[in-house]
């Protein structure tokens, strides 16, 4: 069943995408214009409106209007909430884009993998996905995923949609939840290396270019493992930031 999306969430989307078009410093339409483009209430508007300046992606000038600021820098992304790349690269007031080079049923994965996923020893259907996440056209995570088969009456079927859903900047969670399939927590490590081919080459860097790998094993509710993935993050263009309290 596909998800509603309310008016605040749409009037979101409508003013990040006028952000991206307007450019810095430049003034927003006032609210009641704001209202006949978007066709909802002041109340909604300045909602948002709210949202976005929290997220320092606009500022107020009294008596003058509402401008933009855009953030020209790497994309910033904590760990310690499971948010999907996309609504991460919309916060930081940029585009997000998703190009699956690869989106799979297959049979034979690694040691590692069947481990992470509780497969055992017996030979599995594994749902495969390489997908490559750009920000305002540009390459900052190559992202492995792989999901037991077993989740599914039909494999084949999640790729078609899992395909679908990536030419609309979805994420591989907001498809897993359209089967009732939440992730609730992910038990990550954290790893430095050396880019080799292909990935440098899909992330437009140098063979051997220092990178970011996140290895993460994902869990529903249940404590079942739905998804192994390796993210390949180019952190000049993407950082993660871990906020550490002490105990």
């Amino acid at each position: 069943m596909r998800q509603r999306v309310s008016v605040s969430d749409e009037v979101e989307e409508y003013l990040r995408d006028l952000i991206r078009k307007l450019g810095p410093n430049q003034r927003l339409p006032s609210e009641s214009e704001l209202c006949a483009e978007t066709g909802a209430g002041r109340s909604t508007i300045r909602e948002v409106i709210r949202t976005l300046e929290k997220e320092g992606l606009l500022f107020r000038r009294q008596g003058v209007g509402t401008f933009t600021v855009v953030n020209h820098g790497p994309v910033i992304g904590g760990l310690e909430v499971l948010r999907g790349i996309p609504k991460i690269v919309r916060a930081a007031g940029q585009k997000p884009k998703i190009v699956s080079t690869t989106i799979a049923v297959i049979n034979d994965v690694s040691d590692e993998i069947r481990s992470a996923l509780g497969l055992g020893d017996e030979t599995q259907q594994v749902v495969y996905a390489r997908q490559l996440y750009l920000s305002d056209d540009v390459p900052i995570i190559l992202g492995d995923s792989f999901v037991p088969g077993r989740l599914f009456s039909d494999p084949v079927a999640f790729c078609a949609r899992l395909k679908d859903a990536a030419e609309k900047s979805l994420c591989l969670f907001e498809v897993l939840e359209r089967y009732k399939i939440f992730v609730k927590y992910a038990v990550s490590d954290v790893e430095a290396v050396a880019a080799p081919e292909p990935i440098s080459d899909l992330l437009d860097v140098p063979r051997g270019h220092p990178l970011l790998l996140l290895k993460e094993v994902h869990y529903s509710g249940q404590g079942k493992p739905v998804i192994y993935s390796r993210d390949f993050i180019e952190t000049a263009r993407y950082r993660c930031v871990v906020v550490r309290r002490k105990i």
